[in-house]
């Protein structure tokens, strides 16, 4: 072991020599990346088919937003929306844009705070999607902000929006998640 003694010392000055420095874009692994924008929450999509005049089937997921980029319903669901992976507490609206550029408000100005790590938080009462949106392709889209937002500013935001993707928003702790919902006949 006596030999590898200057090797080892060798070894070090060469990679203590080759490291990255700050300004070249890298990191060191496991460095704290304080620019790092923190991920977009989960907009979960639940269905219920409405069996009778006042019955329902069991609830089922229809997709996660961002992740599964489509959620496919039916006008005789009741959609229901959650929001999972909120780490702090957040302003959550939530809105549709039809084929035809109509937005409307699914969820209006609600308050959420975070729960128990993975579990969904329900945003209000389920939506009759037969009296509430008409059939055929759209684009839903949830914004999250440490502020309120009035209607004018998330139809605003809503008609500006690249509806593949999550994206960060202006604020420093908004966000916006959106994705394609297909409601068929």
């Amino acid at each position: 072991a006596a030999g590898y003694g200057g090797a080892l010392d060798a070894a070090a000055i060469v990679l203590w020599l080759a490291r990255p420095t700050p300004d070249a874009g890298v990191t060191m692994r496991g460095g704290a990346d304080t620019t790092a924008a923190q991920p977009a929450p989960t907009v979960v999509l639940y269905a219920s088919r409405r069996t009778g005049p006042a019955t329902r089937a069991p609830l089922r997921l229809v997709g996660e937003l961002p992740g599964s980029g489509e959620a496919r319903v039916s006008l005789d669901d009741y959609l229901q929306l959650a929001v999972r992976g909120l780490r702090a507490p957040a302003h959550v609206r939530v809105a549709v844009v039809d084929q035809a550029g109509a937005v409307r408000t699914l969820v209006g100005d609600t308050l959420l705070a975070p729960k128990v790590a993975g579990v969904p938080v329900t945003l209000g009462g389920s939506v009759d999607l037969a009296r509430a949106l008409p059939a055929g392709p759209s684009r839903i889209v949830a914004l999250f902000s440490d502020a309120a937002l009035d209607d004018a500013a998330m139809r605003d935001a809503v008609t500006r929006l690249d509806p593949t993707r999550a994206e960060r928003g202006a604020g420093p702790r908004a966000s916006v998640v959106a994705g394609s919902l297909v409601i068929e006949r």
